[in-house]
C-alpha cells in the first residue's frame, strides 16, 4: 500500500503544482484515520487527498461523520472525480433559433386586434 501511495502522490506532483502544499504539508487539513484509511483504499487516493486539500471545508464536514459515514463520502469523492471529463466539442450544427411571436403589421385591421396586440402594434410604429 505503501509503494502504491508514493507512486500516486508522485503522480500527483506532476499533475498538481501544489500538491505537497495542499496535502502532504497542510497540518490544517482535517482528515481521521478512518478518512485516510478509505481514500487509501480508493482506485485514485491522490487524486482523492487532493480533492480534500482543496476542499477544507468538506474535509471538515467528512472527518465529523461516523466512521461508515466518512468511508461512504469518499466513496463518493472517488466516483464524482472518476466521471470522464470530455473537452470534445460537437460537430453538431448551432440550434436552429426559436421562431418568435408577434403581431404582423400586414392584414390584421388594428380593430380586430385585443389591446395587447395592438399596443405592440403601436409600438413598433404600427399606424404611422
Amino acid at each position: 500500500i505503501n509503494d502504491e501511495w508514493s507512486a500516486a502522490v508522485n503522480d500527483a506532483r506532476t499533475r498538481y503544482t501544489d500538491f505537497d502544499a495542499k496535502v502532504i504539508n497542510n497540518p490544517s487539513l482535517p482528515a481521521t484515520q478512518d478518512m485516510v484509511d478509505a481514500t487509501m483504499a480508493t482506485d485514485n487516493p491522490a487524486d482523492v487527498a487532493y480533492h480534500l486539500g482543496t476542499h477544507p471545508d468538506e474535509a471538515r464536514a467528512i472527518s465529523a461523520l461516523p466512521p461508515i459515514q466518512q468511508a461512504i463520502a469518499i466513496g463518493r469523492i472517488e466516483a464524482k472525480l472518476s466521471i470522464p471529463h470530455s473537452n470534445k466539442r460537437t460537430s453538431a450544427p448551432a440550434p436552429v433559433n426559436k421562431v418568435r411571436g408577434g403581431v404582423s403589421t400586414g392584414n390584421i385591421n388594428p380593430e380586430d386586434m385585443t389591446p395587447e396586440q395592438y399596443d405592440e402594434w403601436r409600438f413598433k410604429g404600427g399606424g404611422t
